[in-house]
């Protein structure tokens, strides 16, 4: 009565069940893909399905193309012919966000202070411009749905904040100590002794950054080279992953390089 046999013609309406079912299922998932995925970013190009196909892998081609489009249909026209392969040099950056979003930086030749960065959501295309916009990385951070279960994680993304949002005309780095410091290899007499003044107060001021949680956020601590100023910068993180930053220069005009 519990046995495992199956009469010939019983076999033959099984597998014709299961082909249908197969069937079924294929058809489903092409008129998904046609369709795209629910609430996709208009600026999303064809190229874009394919690399979706191979798990979200996009190669420099689409990159270029996704991101030429976004900033077109955005109204970005003039930044359109910068992402071309002879306008620009491509550069992946990373940053401590889940893979759905990659980071890219467009280095401009031969005027580099036209470089610009930006995050692309490889599922949908979508692209989001960084630079000179620190109220967009909250916009990518909150897509993402990141969370940051430690310190560690907030200084991270902090930085990464710091880099991909930063103006490309000016230079800017994260210092952890004097060790990072260029200074000018000829100084004049005035910038030597200007050097000497500064070294001491900047060796007991400069370190790491640091993370502290408040409640329900990060507050970051950070030392950063604006130019030839040093400032200290406070990023905060909320738990509804919204970025604010301050800033405090607490030295000026240093003879750096």
């Amino acid at each position: 009565m519990f046995g495992s046999t199956v009469r010939p013609c019983a076999r033959r309406a099984v597998r014709g069940c299961v082909i249908a079912a197969l069937c079924a299922v294929l058809c489903a998932g092409c008129t998904a893909e046609q369709e795209g995925p629910a609430g996709a970013s208009s600026t999303a190009p064809t190229q874009t399905r394919s690399a979706r196909q191979q798990g979200g892998v996009m190669n420099e081609e689409e990159i270029r193309e996704t991101v030429r489009r976004a900033l077109e249909e955005a109204g970005d026209s003039h930044l359109g012919p910068l992402t071309r392969k002879t306008s620009s040099m491509l550069q992946e950056v990373s940053v401590p966000l889940p893979k759905t979003w990659r980071f890219f930086r467009f280095d401009t030749v031969p005027h580099p202070q036209a470089s610009f960065q930006v995050a692309v959501e490889v599922s949908t295309g979508k692209v989001v411009y960084l630079t000179g916009r620190p109220e967009a990385f909250g916009q990518v951070l909150r897509a993402s749905k990141a969370t940051l279960p430690t310190t560690r994680e907030a200084v991270a993304v902090a930085r990464a904040y710091l880099d991909v949002t930063r103006r490309m005309n000016r230079y800017l780095r994260v210092v952890d100590g004097v060790e990072d410091l260029t200074w000018r290899p000829e100084p004049t007499d005035e910038e030597k002794k200007a050097r000497e003044r500064a070294e001491p107060r900047l060796r007991s001021l400069l370190k790491p950054p640091a993370a502290v949680a408040k409640g329900d956020a990060y507050v970051v601590t950070l030392f950063v080279r604006n130019g030839t100023d040093i400032e200290q910068r406070t990023v905060s993180i909320d738990a509804g992953a919204s970025v604010t930053d301050t800033r405090q220069v607490v030295l000026r005009g240093l003879p750096l390089a």
